[in-house]
């Protein structure tokens, strides 16, 4: 075990590369063909198990190497000295290496899968790019595991292959689809708590930035198979706790009260989420009106974050039993609340707040709550 923020981080059983075993080569084109100056040249012949991953094999004095017909592979010489250097590998026809190259001949090599390579480079040049800005640096660090695959038990295509190396204080991510990206601080521990690849926020689309008011965010592409939806998001921001780093200043958002707060404008509709969506759930979930989630919106302000649920703040709440994910706001939101929120005599939003003639209007699964401009109270109509 390791400890990344406070966090536990299990050891990673795919840090090390896979050592193969020799197989015969008769009528085979499905296996990689290794020559060495210390053999009788014949070729030694492995089996690569997957088209994802990094693999070891021990051919004192390699100098020719063939592919499978299968895999594009690089392979990374290592001898007494350290490593020798990597070279891509044909499918099927030789490549010479090693010795072949009048290198100094390699006693190991280490086959590592396009995808796999791939996932190195983007990695590495996003490393490369944070050392540029000193505060993304900083908070990052060293970092302290190789680069493995994030969710090794999801069936993913090639292009959403997800691949991730731990630092001090957070992690780069990467896949074809999305590129790499990295995240630190209070946004990688709450991305963490959720279960990081494999909860439902899935990877992130965009590196850490900052926010449209102090603070960070970054965006996620949504993990449909654990109630992500199509999309996620977490925001931090300073003021929303008077304590240091903590991932209880992030909030993060998915699903459909994500998906609803996005075609509102995001940020530009009452502000940020002031509530995180994983530990809301509404209460009474056996109650009459059913189970949902909600989110609190409203300016990041140490005053909005001590009262969120507070009459100046907007609200998205989504029912189990509608379906549907709706807004709450202004005066009509203040009467709700003081009608029980959800479980009380209204239930849940049916439709957002619509204009009328002379004022407000919105209906709830029990009734209909409608504000008149000038009037001092609002108009209760229970179905």
């Amino acid at each position: 075990m390791c400890v990344l923020l406070g966090l536990s981080v299990p050891a990673v059983a795919a840090a090390d590369p896979v050592p193969l075993e020799p197989v015969s080569c008769a009528g085979r084109t499905d296996v990689v063909r290794v020559k060495s100056s210390a053999g009788d040249g014949r070729p030694v012949c492995f089996e690569i198990p997957d088209d994802f991953g990094e693999y070891a094999i021990d051919v004192p004095g390699a100098y020719l190497l063939a592919g499978d017909n299968a895999h594009p592979i690089t392979v990374t010489l290592i001898d007494e000295s350290g490593t020798a250097g990597a070279v891509d590998i044909d499918l099927g026809g030789w490549t010479a290496v090693g010795a072949g190259k009048e290198q100094t001949a390699a006693s190991a090599l280490r086959l590592i899968s396009a995808a796999t390579a791939r996932g190195y480079a983007a990695v590495t040049a996003e490393r490369q790019r944070l050392i540029a800005d000193g505060f993304a640096d900083f908070y990052l660090g060293e970092p302290i595991m190789r680069i493995h695959r994030a969710n090794p038990t999801a069936a993913e295509t090639p292009d959403n292959v997800g691949w991730e190396q731990f630092y001090e204080g957070g992690a780069i991510y990467y896949t074809a689809a999305t590129g790499a990206r990295a995240i630190y601080g209070g946004i990688f521990e709450r991305y963490f708590k959720l279960g990081r690849a494999a909860g439902p926020l899935g990877y992130p689309t965009t590196s850490q930035a900052g926010g449209p008011t102090e603070g960070w965010y970054a965006d996620f592409t949504g993990n449909p198979a654990t109630g992500g939806g199509n999309g996620g998001s977490i925001y931090w921001n300073p003021e929303n706790y008077p304590f240091e780093f903590s991932y209880t200043r992030a909030n993060a958002l998915y699903g459909p009260i994500r998906e609803k707060w996005v075609t509102l404008g995001r940020t530009a509709w009452q502000g940020q989420p002031l509530t995180d969506l994983s530990p809301t759930p509404t209460p009474n979930a056996t109650g009459p009106n059913g189970a949902g989630t909600y989110v609190h919106f409203g300016q990041p302000t140490e005053a909005n974050y001590l009262s969120p649920t507070g009459p100046a703040n907007a609200s998205i709440y989504y029912s189990d039993q509608t379906g549907r994910a709706h807004t709450v706001q202004g005066s009509i939101r203040q009467t709700w609340r003081q009608h029980g929120w959800e479980q009380g005599r209204f239930g849940f939003p049916t439709s957002d707040e619509q204009t009328t003639p002379t004022g407000w209007t919105q209906t709830f699964q029990h009734g209909t709550i409608t504000w008149n401009r000038g009037a001092t109270a609002p108009i209760l109509t229970t179905s």
